[in-house]
C-alpha cells in the first residue's frame, strides 16, 4: 500500500512538471509585472527546452532602465534553437518605448516588419508585437504589459517558439 501511495505522488509530480506554462502563470499580474523575471522565465516552451540562462547584467544589450532581465537560450528536440530575452520595466509605456526603439533600429537597417497587437485570452489588447523576417532569420520583439521581449530564430521557429509562451 505505501508503495501505491509513493507511486501515485510521483505520478502527481511528474503531471504537475509537464503542465503548460501559460496555466502554471495564470492569475500573474504583466501590468506591472513585480516580480523577478527569472521566476516567470519557462523551462520548457513547446518543444523547446531551456539550455542557458544569463542575467541582464551579464549580457550586452542596449536597453534604456530595464528593472530586470534575462537572456535565455532554448533547443528543441530537433536541435533548432531560439534565443529568448525577457526584460521587466517599471511600467507598460517605459516597455514600449523600448519596443519603439527596436522599430526604429529596423527601420534604419531598411528591415521590413509586420505590426501586430498582442492579446490576452480574452481577447484584450495587453501589448504590442514587431515581427522581422529577412528569409534567413526570424526575429519578434514584443511587449505585454510591463515587459519587453524578444526572440531570434531561423524563420518560423521563432513564431513557433511564442506562440506557446505564458505571457
Amino acid at each position: 500500500m505505501r508503495l501505491y501511495s509513493v507511486l501515485i505522488v510521483l505520478a502527481l509530480l511528474v503531471f504537475c512538471q509537464s503542465c503548460n506554462s501559460r496555466e502554471k502563470l495564470a492569475g500573474v499580474q504583466f501590468n506591472p509585472y513585480l516580480g523577478a523575471v527569472k521566476d516567470i522565465l519557462p523551462q520548457k516552451v513547446g518543444d523547446y527546452r531551456l539550455v542557458q540562462s544569463t542575467p541582464l547584467n551579464e549580457i550586452e544589450q542596449e536597453l534604456v532602465n530595464p528593472r530586470d532581465g534575462v537572456g535565455a537560450i532554448y533547443n528543441s528536440s530537433k536541435n533548432h534553437t531560439v534565443q529568448h530575452l525577457l526584460v521587466s520595466y517599471q511600467s507598460a509605456a517605459e516597455a514600449n518605448k523600448e519596443l519603439d526603439a527596436a522599430e526604429k533600429r529596423y527601420q534604419d537597417a531598411h528591415l521590413n516588419l509586420r505590426r501586430e497587437e498582442v492579446k490576452d485570452e480574452k481577447g484584450q489588447s495587453v501589448g504590442r508585437k514587431l515581427v522581422v523576417n529577412d528569409g534567413k532569420t526570424e526575429a519578434l520583439n514584443w511587449t505585454h504589459g510591463s515587459l519587453y521581449c524578444t526572440a531570434v530564430s531561423y524563420t518560423g521557429y521563432s513564431s513557433d517558439f511564442v506562440r506557446n509562451l505564458p505571457y
